[in-house]
């Protein structure tokens, strides 16, 4: 018998800072939100959980309203450790504990936050590879989502480990919104202040 497959869900805190950023870029957020099929109850609610793929339209909408711009990216740096919700994080992860502990007991907090996606840890040598899969078929839309879990996790790593701690660069394997992307396939030189390409 095959095991059902996880509803691709996430809580409704991934949506905290949305309307002030989207305002801030000139956009009404309730215009974009209704474009989305998004009801307003899951901002006003964010324990609640809504569909991974209406968060993903939300701002992949949004990004091309207000640019083309890498808004999933803009929201997860502002949210970091806020888009799990109440997340306290000296009472998870104690003080000294190496990367590969901090990411296990972050694994862990965004398996309560989400059902679409899941952090994996390798090492290669003095090199350590972070990535983040999705746990579902990627859709058209889906890389402004892809790429908030990721700038949310670098700003979360911040948090724990410094301002000064990052990533040597970024991967990505969807393709960058046109007009964000070098020529030979690489983002802006800085990707929320990590050197990143696009597949």
């Amino acid at each position: 018998m095959k095991t059902p497959k996880k509803p691709a869900l996430v809580r409704a805190t991934a949506l905290r800072g949305y309307a002030g950023l989207v305002a801030r870029h000139g956009e009404a957020p309730e215009r974009l939100a209704r474009l989305a099929d998004l009801p307003p109850v899951y901002f006003r609610h964010p324990e609640v959980y809504l569909h991974f793929a209406s968060f993903a339209r939300l701002l992949d909408l949004s990004a091309r309203a207000t640019g083309p711009r890498m808004l999933g990216a803009e929201l997860g740096d502002l949210q970091g450790l806020s888009a799990f919700g109440e997340f306290d994080p000296g009472s998870v992860i104690p003080t000294g504990a190496s990367l590969r502990q901090a990411i296990e007991l972050l694994r862990e907090s965004l398996l309560q936050h989400s059902f679409v996606s899941d952090l994996r840890l390798s090492r290669s040598g003095d090199h350590a590879l972070l990535s983040i899969a999705l746990e579902q078929p990627a859709s058209p839309g889906d890389g402004q989502a892809i790429e908030h879990a990721v700038a949310t996790g670098i700003r979360a790593m911040k948090t724990f480990y410094g301002p000064s701690w990052g990533p040597n660069q970024v991967i990505f394997q969807h393709r960058g919104p046109a007009g964000t992307t070098m020529p030979d396939g690489s983002a802006h030189p800085q990707w929320c202040g990590v050197p990143a390409r696009y597949g």
